[in-house]
């Protein structure tokens, strides 16, 4: 069985081949079924796209640490 660290490194293989942009962010369902990470160039919603999947994890758990801060 895998590792969490050979999932991500797996993740950053993947989107290090620029199939499409080589850029990728975890994005929260508008209609609340869920979550996702994709490999993306930002979409109407304009959420923020980074180089590695390790930064985009990163950068969504930040904002989620802020906005239950803010509770």
């Amino acid at each position: 069985m895998n590792n969490d660290t050979e999932r991500l490194d797996w993740l950053e293989a993947q989107n290090a081949k620029k199939n499409y942009t080589g850029k990728c962010n975890f994005r929260w369902s508008v209609t609340g079924r869920g979550w996702r990470l994709l490999e993306t160039s930002g979409g109407p919603r304009m959420e923020p796209t980074f180089a590695t999947v390790r930064e985009a994890i990163d950068y969504v758990m930040q904002q989620n640490k802020v906005a239950e801060g803010c509770k």
